[in-house]
């Protein structure tokens, strides 16, 4: 889950992973465009994690979050406001 959503400054994915595997948390634009990778983990281990970021950098709007393991592959909508 990420929270808060809507955000101002910044935002915090938690999410799980049920066995060793390969994560990658991204940030997209609108047009698909990568904004940022924010964690590109290998051999992480399983369980629950936390992840925050500090968004004070983007512009207003609306992006995607994409959390993606070796089992599956997840998007949420997320928007940035002032």
């Amino acid at each position: 889950s990420i929270y808060p959503n809507p955000f101002k400054d910044s935002f915090t994915i938690d999410y799980s992973v049920k066995s060793v595997t390969d994560v990658t948390i991204a940030i997209y634009d609108t047009y698909g465009q990568l904004i940022s990778t924010l964690q590109n983990q290998v051999k992480m281990n399983s369980g629950n994690h936390r992840f925050t970021f500090d968004a004070s950098n983007l512009l207003t709007g609306v992006y995607f979050c994409k959390i993606e393991t070796s089992d599956y592959s997840v998007v949420q909508r997320i928007i940035h406001s002032r």
